[in-house]
């Protein structure tokens, strides 16, 4: 580019700033004037908030985070006392490993002096550590910031001196609670209400949840769509209980996704039925080994189910219609179990549905299983071979894939409506199922012996 070119950029850029208006000069002025503000600079570095730390948000300058992973209760309330930023967008407080077993952790009135926080965190763990410390909240120990929390987490505590959770009240913005790892969480069943903003229950690694009712969430007292209880040990009753109490409180209108992996689960939930919005249901992970016909009911026009995971079930068998509603756009894992049969009754309905999306959303995930592949199978890779894409991770005990399967080796097997009028509704017990099993070889190898005769015959 030559001189001339450079000068008549240059005048060009001088005439579009002069013509800036003086408010949005003002205006720009003032912003730089907040950012370069001695105090809110001076506000925010880990020497003003020693022993803690913090940092602004590199997209908003008047974003702060504070972490206090090694002070104490009182020195975290001092800090608190003497900073003049008023809002956190995240607090996180984490006990001090190297304080003696059994500490406990009174959290006083006023713990933020009169500062706000969006996202609140305690942490009581340490990586390496054999025991929980002790947590007991003031009840106005958040009062500043009641109304401005919109994430809460307590995490790795022993819960024993909490009698109550009336340190939430007030918590009317609150959408996510999470309470993970925790000993002795009785007074959660005393959790305070309304929390019209509630829209996620995070309740993981509770082992003693079970020993606590589960709070009055009604639908006047909340909207909540997630509720995620995995790997508290519950049992079958406990989780029926749950789920019962939410549909009584109307709150089966509102949750769309149920996560109750990794409990003690024997048999499906029987309450899921009345959940007409769900979106998202996971069992995995429990010790179910039969689905019983009709168990998984998705017939609500309202619901549009994106993930069904009953994965590592050790399910044995799964009864007729057993999956009745619309499946198109379901993502059904049936991984890590013990199923020998890939059945037309159980499958066939369901698939058609996922095939009829181009391209198709919907599939069914078998994968580490030990399916025989005999006739049983023909339906599927001799007759339905359209269906086989949305079937994923078939493999048989030969290690053979279904997609590997020749349909010409299931020219001999009877026609699969031979094999439906033998299945029979194995809901009541697994012996009803061990017997149709049996049925169903022998016949199969009747048909193959009776094939093989006539053949010898013809030559």
């Amino acid at each position: 580019m030559g001189n001339y070119h450079i000068y008549m950029v240059a005048i060009l850029a001088f005439i579009i700033v002069r013509q800036m208006s003086a408010a949005d000069v003002s205006a720009e002025m003032d912003t730089i004037s907040s950012d370069n503000d001695t105090t809110a600079e001076d506000d925010c570095n880990d020497e003003y908030y020693s022993p803690c730390s913090c940092r602004r948000d590199r997209y908003n300058n008047q974003s702060i985070f504070v972490v206090c992973s090694k002070a104490s209760v009182t020195q975290v309330r001092d800090v608190f006392r003497r900073s003049t930023h008023p809002q956190m967008y995240s607090f996180s407080f984490l006990a001090n490993h190297n304080d003696p077993p059994m500490t406990i952790y009174s959290v006083p009135v006023d713990f933020l002096a009169d500062k706000r926080a969006t996202r609140i965190s305690l942490y009581g763990y340490s990586k390496g550590s054999s025991w929980l410390p002790k947590l007991a909240i003031d009840s106005l120990a958040f009062r500043s910031t009641n109304a401005n929390v919109r994430f809460l987490e307590l995490s790795y505590w022993d819960l024993l001196l909490q009698t109550d959770f009336s340190f939430l009240q007030g918590f009317h913005g609150l959408e996510q609670l999470t309470l993970s790892f925790n000993d002795n969480l009785a007074a959660f069943q005393y959790l305070p209400v309304p929390f019209p903003a509630l829209r996620s229950l995070y309740i993981h690694h509770c082992s003693d949840l079970k020993q606590a009712p589960f709070p009055n969430l009604t639908l006047s007292n909340s909207n909540l769509e997630e509720l995620s209880m995995p790997y508290n040990d519950l049992d079958d009753q406990t989780v029926n209980e749950t789920l019962a109490s939410l549909v009584a409180g109307g709150l089966s209108n509102s949750i769309s996704s149920i996560d109750v992996s990794g409990n003690r689960l024997t048999t499906m939930p029987n309450q899921i039925a009345f959940f007409s919005h769900l979106t998202s249901l996971f069992v995995t992970d429990n010790s179910i080994s039969w689905i019983p016909s009709s168990s998984i009911s998705l017939t609500s026009p309202h619901i549009n189910m994106n993930f069904l995971h009953l994965n590592g079930n050790n399910i044995i068998g799964i009864g007729s219609d057993a999956f009745k509603g619309n499946f198109s756009t379901t993502q059904v894992g049936l991984n890590f179990n013990r199923l020998t049969l890939f059945e037309e009754n159980v499958f066939k309905d369901m698939l058609e549905q996922m095939v009829s999306i181009q391209p198709a959303i919907g599939s069914v995930i078998v994968s580490s299983n030990a399916f025989v592949c005999g006739c049983d199978l023909a339906w599927l890779i001799r007759d339905h071979r359209h269906l086989l894409p949305v079937v994923k991770g078939g493999v048989c005990s030969s290690r053979m894939s279904f997609e590997e399967l020749d349909p010409e080796s299931f020219v001999g097997c009877y026609e699969q409506t031979t094999v439906d009028s033998l299945t029979t509704d194995n809901s009541s017990s697994n012996g009803a199922f061990s017997a149709a099993t049996a049925k169903l070889y022998i016949l199969q190898l009747i048909g193959l012996t009776f094939l093989a005769f006539v053949q010898t015959m013809q030559l």
